[in-house]
């Protein structure tokens, strides 16, 4: 078996990547999240039933809920500060 490591570009999640505007969730949403100290996990999530929504709503609110971004929202922030 072949394994490729991957290099992603993500953002800090928002409320419409798990929700859409009547507050249905959006079940198979992939995000990976930051760690205690601030570093990325290597491991990525999908949303779904099984999510630990309590463990989940802590990290989005400290901003610590990670979205990989698609190639023209990448082109979009190409001004903006990468980490």
């Amino acid at each position: 078996m072949k394994i490729y490591r991957l290099n992603l570009n993500a953002r800090v999640a928002n409320k419409e990547d798990f929700a859409d505007e009547l507050g249905n969730k959006k079940y198979g949403t992939v995000y990976a999240h930051l760690n205690k100290a601030g570093d990325s996990e290597d491991e990525l999530h999908i949303f779904s039933v099984k999510t630990n929504l309590q463990d989940f709503k802590l990290l989005y609110f400290h901003e610590q809920i990670l979205i990989p971004m698609g190639i023209f929202e990448f082109k979009d922030s190409q001004n903006e500060k990468i980490q």
